[in-house]
């Protein structure tokens, strides 16, 4: 039987409450519905991960390992949501521009628009590009004016 990643975040849920019942609450779901979501998991894993008590519940050794790996899932869960949102709302990617000339005025414009987000810059003639490193523009403040003419842009 193969581990449930629903069963590991109910588990983490009745780790932090310390109790079936108040977690069972706070998840919307009946307690007998929570107990057979628990020996899920530790029938998956093999070992108790629970040890029930008059008080509530305590973790074993293998339930503290087990907490642990869930708070990383966790985390690892949150920053693909955040990744794949600001890839969707356009907030990060990939930026490529093919220009003969670095200091162009278009190259200059592109930067500001890349400002504090990672981007590649390209220069050369058609497809033979010479690669710059990838790197961070700085983000600038204030108004941007053209460096040659000194006209706002």
């Amino acid at each position: 039987m193969s581990i449930q990643l629903r069963d590991i975040e109910y588990f983490a849920v009745v780790a932090e409450h310390g109790q079936l019942q108040r977690a069972a609450a706070a998840l919307s779901l009946s307690q007998p519905a929570l107990s057979k979501s628990v020996q899920r998991l530790e029938q998956a894993v093999g070992t108790k991960v629970l040890l029930r008590t008059p008080k509530g519940v305590e973790l074993t050794q293998a339930g503290e390992a087990l907490l642990g790996k869930a708070r990383g899932l966790r985390l690892a869960f949150d920053a693909i949501s955040r990744e794949v949102a600001d890839l969707g709302n356009g907030l990060v990617g990939h930026l490529r521009h093919r220009t003969r000339f670095l200091g162009a005025p278009r190259t200059r414009g592109l930067r500001r628009m890349a400002a504090g987000r990672p981007a590649r810059v390209f220069a050369g003639d058609r497809g033979d590009c010479g690669r710059i490193a990838p790197r961070t523009f700085p983000r600038r403040t204030g108004p941007h004016r053209d460096r040659d003419t000194g006209a706002p842009v």
